[in-house]
């Protein structure tokens, strides 16, 4: 994407950041020259594939649970030790695209476990990750924190579950917006639309129902949001805070 070097000195904190979107947003930034630490939830086959792929960059995995702060604060502080600080926290929430549709369903058909699932894979993740943060970005120059949110759509009867807390998320990120601009953090949400990946090719015939629901009448591709992700990390946009960015491919006007 060029500008190679801008992310210079830089340490970010990707969270979910070794699959799917979080996967591409981690080597944008690593192309931009940033240092980067990935969280995730538990060791897979994939997390140390994606490690060995990436084998010699200024990269570190630290392994913990968004819905536990402890969980937070700890690969938070371990991340900040190995690189020498921190300056960018980068959440992904509901980045498996086919997934996502497939597994849409009413609300009233949700069951409460899968309820407080979700609150706190989102919302309390949201939090634990933003407020274990803080201490580590306060006073440090262009000092971000971007939440990135997959709220797909749906019809009238079912849609994706992280649909029904946009909101709610918004409202906490505008809130952190205000209580750490005197800080000099910067917080923001990009909500991005139907993306492309590999998921899609599970289920055949599904791309193109996704497309179809977009005016744009494409799937969007990850650097796209990776380009906008770049674009708040900038010392440029440092008036920019408190704001939701869509790259949606207009499925949400």
């Amino acid at each position: 994407m060029g500008d190679e070097g801008t992310l210079l000195g830089k340490v970010a904190f990707v969270a979910d950041g070794t699959r799917n979107l979080g996967a591409s947003l981690t080597d944008a930034l690593l192309a931009r020259g940033a240092r980067v630490a990935v969280g995730y939830s538990r060791r897979r086959p994939e997390v140390d594939e994606f490690l060995e792929q990436r084998s010699g960059k200024p990269l570190s995995a630290h392994q913990g649970n968004v819905a536990s702060w402890q969980d937070c604060s700890r690969a938070l502080a371990e991340a900040a030790a190995h690189h020498g600080g921190l300056d960018i926290l980068v959440t992904t929430i509901g980045n498996q695209q086919a997934t996502g549709i497939v597994n849409a369903v009413p609300l009233t058909s949700l069951s409460p476990q899968e309820w407080q699932r979700l609150l706190l894979g989102s919302l309390s993740g949201v939090f634990n990750l933003t407020s274990a943060a803080a201490p580590h970005l306060s006073g440090r120059a262009t000092a971000r924190i971007v939440t990135v949110l997959n709220a797909l759509p749906g019809g009238k009867s079912s849609t994706n579950p992280h649909t029904w807390l946009r909101d709610a998320l918004f409202t906490i990120s505008r809130q952190f917006a205000r209580e750490l601009a005197p800080a000099g953090i910067t917080v923001n949400t990009i909500e991005s639309g139907l993306l492309h990946d590999e998921s899609f090719d599970v289920f055949p015939g599904l791309q193109e129902e996704a497309e179809s629901l977009v005016p744009a009448g494409r799937l969007g591709e990850h650097e796209e949001v990776a380009r906008v992700l770049l674009f708040l990390l900038d010392p440029a946009s440092s008036y920019v805070t408190g704001q939701v960015l869509g790259v949606d491919g207009g499925i949400r006007t």
